[in-house]
């Protein structure tokens, strides 16, 4: 198992694993394992849930339909040079 050193913690973080640790009757190796598998959506034995909802708009529009939709968007992705000096 991999061992990490943390160097310069700020204190409010380190209180806040301290009070994690305190509320779940851990450690704080444990805490902080806790927070950083929440924080990166990885789990010990955890499986991506695969989603489908948009499955049935990939690939149905037509090549006529795209460019519709690309020429109605064309005023949107512009960019106006007076905005980013």
């Amino acid at each position: 198992m991999d061992a990490i050193t943390l160097r310069k913690l700020p204190p409010h973080v380190a209180e806040a694993v301290r009070k994690r640790a305190a509320e779940q009757k851990t450690s704080l190796n444990r805490a902080v394992i806790g927070l950083l598998e929440e924080s990166t959506s990885i789990a010990a034995g955890a499986t991506k849930e695969e989603r489908h909802e948009l499955d049935a708009l990939c690939g149905a529009w037509s090549p006529s339909e795209a460019r519709n939709f690309d020429r109605a968007l064309a005023d949107l992705r512009r960019l106006d040079p007076d905005l980013w000096e």
